[in-house]
Order: structure tokens, then C-alpha cells, then sequence
């Protein structure tokens, strides 16, 4: 959007301001920016609520028997810490942690 002078304490501008502002709007919703951005907004708060939960539920594994003994099983050099992190999710590792177990 344009830059548009205004003086609020005297109100010159203000017009020019409120019309500039509904214009820009308009444009973001005809383009469908708007709803884009919209949608951005709620993946990244859902992501993150999804991440801080999963987070807490780690914190709390992390501090039970359970994770001792994989703890144990990857400092006996058993299983990498990858192949720990995939067994105790139940998932597969990910691209990229197909790591060699620690020499």
C-alpha cells in the first residue's frame, strides 16, 4: 500500500488514511491474499500447539523409567539415538537419520 501522511492530533490525513486502508483490503481479498494469509496464520498456531503439546509429552517420557532404559540401550551402543527417537515414537526414521550408530 501507499505511504499516506496523516496528523492524527489535528485529524489531517485521516480520510485519505481509513481509504487507503479499505482499498489495500479490497485488493487482498480479491486476489485471495487474504484468505492465503488467513490459512498461513492458522497452520503456523495449530502448528505450534501441536509442537509444545508433543513437547510436553516428551519432557515427561523423558523423565520415566522407559527413557532410561533406551538411554541405556543407546549408551551400550544397542541402537543410535535416531533409531532410539524412531522406536519410542513408533515412526520410521526420516529422511536424513539413517545414521550409523555412535563408534
Amino acid at each position: 500500500p501507499p505511504v499516506v501522511r496523516a496528523v492524527a492530533t489535528t485529524g489531517e490525513g485521516v480520510d485519505e488514511v481509513w481509504a487507503t486502508v479499505r482499498a489495500h483490503r479490497e485488493f487482498l481479498e480479491a486476489t485471495g491474499r487474504l484468505a492465503a494469509q488467513r490459512r498461513d496464520r492458522l497452520r503456523a498456531e495449530v502448528r505450534a500447539i501441536a509442537v509444545a503439546r508433543l513437547a510436553a509429552r516428551v519432557d515427561a517420557w523423558a523423565r520415566s523409567p522407559e527413557f532410561e532404559a533406551v538411554l541405556a540401550r543407546v549408551d551400550a551402543r544397542e541402537v543410535d539415538p535416531y533409531g532410539a527417537a524412531a522406536q519410542v515414537t513408533g515412526d520410521p526414521p526420516l529422511d536424513g537419520d539413517d545414521r550409523q550408530p555412535r563408534s
